[in-house]
């Protein structure tokens, strides 16, 4: 097996990335919603919605990093926390035209940014980061449900699906679910929705 060569000049922020892994189909609701074709909320109330951060995605994460990882991640949950608690006070709000409003002006951020490059701008409109922290706590807070969120720090090698030992070995894990306990999950442990879906990705 691959271990990933530690980068001691790349900051643990910066080698991570975060997701949305169920549904599968997020990408395309979230376009498909800023075009107007649908409304929201585009997830129904029953549906399972999970999200991820990834640390240390391209060279893991050194014992020296661990505690900043650990840090970052703490952090935040405690500011999806924050944000979620705020939507809910002012849930009636969370309208199409609203949230709509909300994720075209990241878009127009977005457009200004890349303006001079030649990137797939629905994929990255599709998988910013800011749309989908928002479209998961919008989601939490318009139906007023439970949620939880497990650390998996340093993923050990018998944890991991082997064709995935390269890509996960010793990163760090944070998802978060829509539901309160984790054992109501009906394929097995937080991890598993996880590893299918970074499988084809």
């Amino acid at each position: 097996m691959i271990v990933p060569p530690f980068h001691p000049t790349l900051g643990v922020m910066t080698d991570s990335y975060m997701g949305i892994f169920v549904p599968a189909d997020i990408s395309s609701r979230i376009l498909r919603f800023i075009d107007g074709k649908i409304d929201f909320p585009i997830l129904s109330k029953h549906e399972l919605m999970a999200i991820f951060y990834l640390f240390g995605k391209d060279y893991g994460i050194s014992d020296p990093d661990l505690l900043i990882a650990v840090d970052l991640a703490k952090r935040t949950v405690s500011q999806l926390d924050r944000e979620i608690k705020t939507f809910a006070e002012t849930a009636s709000k969370l309208t199409t035209e609203s949230v709509r409003e909300i994720y075209n002006r990241r878009v127009l951020q977005l457009h200004a940014e890349g303006s001079s490059q030649s990137f797939d701008m629905s994929q990255i409109i599709s998988r910013d980061p800011t749309i989908l922290s928002a479209c998961y706590v919008q989601h939490i807070a318009y139906y007023n449900q439970k949620f939880f969120f497990e650390l998996f720090p340093q993923i050990k090698k018998d944890d991991i699906p082997l064709d995935l030992h390269i890509r996960l070995f010793r990163r760090m894990v944070l998802v978060g679910y829509n539901i309160e306990r984790v054992n109501t999950l009906s394929f097995g442990g937080p991890l598993n929705y996880f590893y299918e879906w970074f499988k084809k990705h």
